[in-house]
């Protein structure tokens, strides 16, 4: 059958008798029962009163498989409003709970809680089911929420929350919920004394906050976590053991560079268009997904990386039974000395342009257009802008390539040209091209402290890779095509 028949037959069906003598007919001309239901759930409103019945009888005393299938489709139809609101179908819900809340989608999961909240009943209802059978992570933030706030109406739901702190703020936190857990009564006592479950619970930006919350209440939750745990919570959408290994060795090395600083000293710096961008004192780290341009052409106006790869996840230590590559999904880690990225506070607007032009006209000169053109690119450096990079090394061959793990799989040296034999010392090292995604190095004095170089190197471009007039149709005031314009009149001009 043509589903334009099938359908038909349905939306003309007369009464509920009509539509089932309609479905037992396209099942035995190969159609499946799923199907059948799917496209009276799809065309609901072209039948509303009948299919209405339908599905409301199919709920409540159809089979199994009937059941289910609706259930687990309410929410793809835009129908689940409809049909959850219905007193008998909230009912059903509560008397069958265990086996029909794991086939409801998330939004339906949100409208039968939401309706059934409107009363003390279904508030005791959700206490039971949802809160203390441990089904918070089973529902939305936002419904979780709504939740809390209904039961935080009266002295009763207040005392519940604060007895059931746990299962009310299970699964997956945001440091704002620190502050609700306070508005709602929760007291900071408390909150300081289920830190490590907070903890496992917060991820990224939010787990520095948490822990610089705990700081300015006297709690070091460095003796308490290790790093591991901390770089699982910092990167907790990366899920592939050995690079999260790896993300661990990098900060090991760098808050070994600096005795007097923690893990808990980190700072968020901000986010990129492909990672998040922590500070680790005098290092900046950006760990995310893969680059647009993930080899650099050297040029001394780019902030020069100490580490600037893929990470590949190939450690040379592990025992032989274990001895393979380990993907690590396109994790890109860059690490690089910290700048001034405030160096434009108190300038004009037309000396800030001067200095953004100043670099434009430097890369536009060697055949390179930069697009993407915003202070926020640019920081003032504070030191050399050079890749050597304090590394101590142990008693071992250092050949060609990238960094070199001990057995303890801690970095004992990047690799650089040519073999030799190092002692157990501090030595000023120069990172491998390898390690930096440096191309067509060439020999040239570095720009000294005090320069500014360009921090996103995403939106560099060849000079033939861009086309600068199709860019100009689709949006004229972009602020590079104004520096373009400007370095073609300066050109225009030199000739005469």
């Amino acid at each position: 059958m043509e589903e334009r028949d099938i359908v038909k037959s349905f939306i003309t069906s007369k009464d509920l008798e009509e539509l089932n003598k309609n479905i037992e007919l396209c099942m035995n001309n190969g159609i499946t029962l799923e199907d059948c239901i799917i496209y009276i759930l799809d065309y609901y409103f072209y039948n509303k009163e009948i299919f209405e019945q339908f599905v409301l009888e199919n709920i409540l005393n159809g089979s199994e498989d009937r059941r289910k299938i609706i259930l687990e489709n309410l929410e793809q139809t835009g129908i689940n409003d409809e049909i959850l609101q219905d007193d008998r179908i909230k009912e059903y819900i509560k008397d069958n709970f265990e086996k029909v809340f794991e086939l409801l989608g998330y939004e339906s999961r949100e409208c039968f809680i939401e309706g059934i909240l409107e009363e003390q009943e279904g508030i005791e209802f959700i206490k039971d089911k949802i809160i203390q059978s441990n089904l918070m992570t089973n529902i939305y933030i936002r419904t979780r929420n709504y939740i809390l706030h209904v039961l935080s109406k009266n002295e009763e739901g207040l005392a519940f929350i604060l007895n059931n702190a746990k299962s009310c703020f299970s699964g997956e936190m945001e440091y704002r919920d620190i502050a609700k857990m306070a508005k709602l009564g929760i007291s900071k006592e408390e909150i300081i004394e289920n830190r490590e479950y907070i903890l496992e619970r917060l991820s990224g930006k939010d787990v520095l906050q948490f822990i610089n919350w705990l700081n300015k209440n006297g709690i070091d939750i460095s003796k308490e976590v290790p790093l591991d745990k901390f770089i699982e919570r910092l990167y907790s959408n990366i899920k592939d053991k050995r690079t999260l290994e790896t993300i661990e060795i990098f900060y090991k090395e760098l808050l070994k560079r600096q005795p007097n600083m923690k893990y808990t000293d980190i700072e968020h710096l901000g986010m990129g268009k492909f990672s998040s961008v922590y500070g680790v004192g005098d290092f900046v780290v950006k760990i995310g997904d893969g680059r647009q341009t993930p080899y650099l052409k050297y040029n001394r106006r780019i902030l020069q990386p100490l580490l600037r790869q893929e990470i590949t996840g190939k450690f040379p230590y592990i025992e032989e039974k274990e001895k393979q590559d380990y993907e690590c999904y396109g994790t890109f880690v860059e690490i690089q000395n910290k700048v001034d990225t405030n160096w434009y506070d108190g300038l004009s607007q037309e000396k800030i342009f001067d200095e953004l032009y100043k670099i434009y006209k430097e890369f536009r000169e060697q055949g390179v257009i930069w697009t993407d053109i915003s202070e926020r690119n640019v920081g003032r450096l504070l030191k050399r802008n050079t890749t050597n990079f304090p590394i101590e090394t142990l008693k071992g061959k250092i050949v060609n390539g990238d960094p070199v793990y001990n057995k303890e799989g801690e970095i004992i040296g990047y690799k650089v040209a040519n073999s030799a034999e190092l002692e157990e010392t501090m030595e000023e090292m120069i990172a491998s091209d390898n390690a930096t995604g440096i191309t067509d190095r060439r020999e040239e004095p570095p720009l000294e402290a005090g320069e500014l170089v360009l921090l996103d190197v995403d939106y560099l471009f060849p000079e033939g890779k861009i086309n600068v007039e199709e860019d100009r149709e689709e949006d004229p005031d972009l602020r590079y095509l104004i520096f373009e314009d400007r370095y073609r009149k300066e050109l225009k001009d030199k000739e005469r």
